[in-house]
């Protein structure tokens, strides 16, 4: 099994960075093969909604993004984490969030009914994480 741990944060010894590693060792003992991808590492573009990817499900951007495909489709899991940042997530990880687009299959006749190849193939686990220095739920926007 392998499990991709993706870090939205750019402080790369920060929280976010600290409870994704923690997350990855913990399964790590269980001769699971992981791995740590730190977004601020790449340049991601968000989606353009420019449906290159409609016929091929391969997103047609030419950015980082196309390095961490493979890692994306070799892993059984994926763990993301991301501070939350004026009660949303990163913009780095909502680019690559985004770029999951190219993994949508959308019916012929009815672009609302959709599913994901990953469904399709199986399907994969996640995990998120989310930081935020709230105490208060209601404070938490979309971290709680």
């Amino acid at each position: 099994m392998k499990v991709l741990g993706i870090v939205g944060s750019r402080r790369k010894n920060g929280n976010t960075s600290y409870l994704v590693q923690q997350a990855l060792d913990s399964i790590e003992c269980k001769e699971i093969e992981t791995k740590l991808v730190f977004l601020s590492d790449y340049n991601i573009r968000g989606c353009t909604g420019c449906e290159g990817c409609k016929d091929t499900y391969k997103c047609v951007i030419n950015d980082d993004m196309q390095k961490l495909y493979p890692l994306i489709l070799e892993a059984d899991a994926i763990i993301t984490g991301s501070p939350t940042y004026f009660y949303n997530i990163t913009a780095d990880m909502k680019a690559f969030i985004e770029r999951f687009y190219c993994f949508q299959v959308f019916a012929e006749d009815d672009r609302s009914v959709w599913s994901s190849i990953n469904e399709a193939l199986g399907g994969k686990y996640a995990v998120v994480i989310a930081i935020c220095e709230q105490n208060d739920e209601e404070d938490m926007g979309f971290t709680a």
